[in-house]
């Protein structure tokens, strides 16, 4: 699969990296493994680097990874990295998902997503959005 996570304790960071051109099914399923693992906490900051994806989204596929970014639940802070090929697509991403309650800050240095990843934030919110 063309994406690994890493959970660093001591940070309380969370980092997602993808590479390569990934099905659309794939691109859908990390951020769920990543979440899901027994070791992520959500009050962790969580940094997305997409910068390596080769992708071309479809509009269906931009309200289909809405959607599932949706189904997350709360997070603390995420902060995706893009490249010129997925910033539109992850623009209006994050538009959607800010409509939701879920929000996403896009960044282009690895080292300024983390250090925000990783500043004090709300704690994430619950399902009834409180």
């Amino acid at each position: 699969m063309p994406y690994e996570w890493t959970i660093d304790n001591e940070s309380r960071t969370a980092y997602l990296r993808g590479w390569g051109r990934p099905s659309h099914e794939e691109h859908l399923r990390a951020p769920h493994d990543m979440v899901n693992d027994p070791a992520f906490d959500r009050s962790y900051g969580v940094v997305i680097d997409v910068r390596e994806v080769q992708a071309d989204p479809t509009p269906e596929q931009v309200l289909d990874f809405s959607r599932n970014t949706l189904a997350l639940g709360p997070l603390r802070r995420v902060a995706v990295l893009v490249n010129d090929g997925v910033t539109k697509a992850t623009e209006v991403s994050a538009a959607l998902t800010a409509a939701g309650g879920f929000e996403f800050v896009l960044f282009d240095d690895l080292d300024e997503a983390t250090r925000w990843a990783q500043e004090p934030g709300p704690p994430p919110r619950d399902d009834d959005g409180c």
